[in-house]
């Protein structure tokens, strides 16, 4: 759980870099706003200590309700999110600030990903109608664990 969170962190601070591959398009049909509304982990948790478990952290705490992405037609995108400052491992506390990450990055996509360019590599985002799906792999047969689910505002 604690690769996880975090994974999660670093996601949410891309650092810049150059598209490198020409294969995608730049119709930008993802352009727009998106909010994280799924952060699904393997483990069910209780956060919030309502007595119900739930593997959606955005539904335990209230350290994502404002995570952004802006997607620009630009070809640029922003990542907005709170700061993290602590949790306890087994996950059983996530701590946030109300400090904001923002973080400015490139883009692009085709008919069925977008991808996030960031120093070492690109990230891989499912387009799922109005929402974008990133899976991080925890496995060799790249099944993930863990989901992030965002949201077309």
């Amino acid at each position: 759980m604690k690769k996880f969170i975090l994974f999660f962190t670093f996601l949410t601070h891309l650092s810049c870099s150059k598209p490198n591959n020409t294969n995608p398009t730049t119709t930008n049909t993802a352009a727009g706003t998106y909010k994280l509304t799924e952060y699904n982990v393997m483990v069910a948790v209780d956060l919030n200590n309502d007595g119900v478990f739930n593997r959606n952290l955005v539904k335990e705490t209230s350290c994502y309700n404002d995570d952004l992405f802006i997607f620009y037609n630009t070809g640029q995108c922003q990542s907005m999110t709170k700061k993290i400052t602590g949790y306890t491992f087994p996950l059983t506390v996530v701590n946030c600030n109300d400090g904001q990450s923002t973080i400015n990055t490139n883009w692009s996509e085709n008919e069925t990903n977008v991808f996030i360019e960031r120093t070492g590599g690109r990230l891989i985002w499912l387009k799922e109608g109005n929402n974008l799906r990133y899976n991080y792999p925890t496995n060799n047969t790249g099944q993930g664990s863990t989901s992030f689910l965002w949201t077309k505002q």
